[in-house]
């Protein structure tokens, strides 16, 4: 014969409310913290993809200056790819601050800025606006006068309001 099973009480057969609550918490707050990492993950791209954009557009525009300079070394101006003018004067008014970085705070005088509007290939589909600004300066290298080219870069629209510098020494 066999020997009887002890059952269990009913109120055993599964989970009770106060624990599914709990989990589902939980759940919640995982969740919450994921979606929040997310979020900060896609504000820095932006940003990274602002300040790559800036740094590009700097660079485009001191390899057109340097280029300009280059086969007219006597050039005071001249007209960018995208039609803007491109003054070179030296003595123009100085856009620099006092760690030799565009000012962005001044206003910059005609033909020492342009406004350069990218359009974007990614989800958000919006385009950018960047304020893009130079000077130039005269510096003295043993017995050769340089010119100290200065660009800088501005997102107007962007998450981000990082300022980008380059400096370029032109002979």
């Amino acid at each position: 014969m066999r020997a009887p099973v002890a059952r269990r009480p009913a109120r055993c057969a599964g989970f009770s409310l106060l624990e599914t609550v709990i989990a589902v918490a939980l759940l919640a707050a995982v969740m919450m913290s994921l979606a929040g990492g997310i979020s900060q993950s896609i504000h820095h791209d932006a940003v990274a993809h602002g300040s790559t954009a800036a740094f590009l557009l700097a660079n485009q525009q001191i390899e057109a200056i340097r280029n300009q300079v280059q086969a007219n070394p006597n050039a005071v101006s001249f007209i960018d790819s995208d039609g803007s003018t491109v003054d070179l004067a030296v003595n123009a008014p100085q856009l620099i601050d006092g760690s030799g970085n565009i000012n962005f705070a001044l206003t910059a005088p005609t033909g020492y800025e342009k406004q350069v509007v990218l359009n974007a290939s990614g989800a958000s589909g919006q385009s950018e606006t960047y304020d893009v600004r130079w000077n130039v300066q005269h510096v003295q290298s043993g017995s050769a006068t340089l010119l100290l080219l200065t660009v800088g870069v501005q997102p107007q629209n962007a998450l981000d309001s990082n300022v980008v510098n380059l400096h370029a020494l032109l002979p």
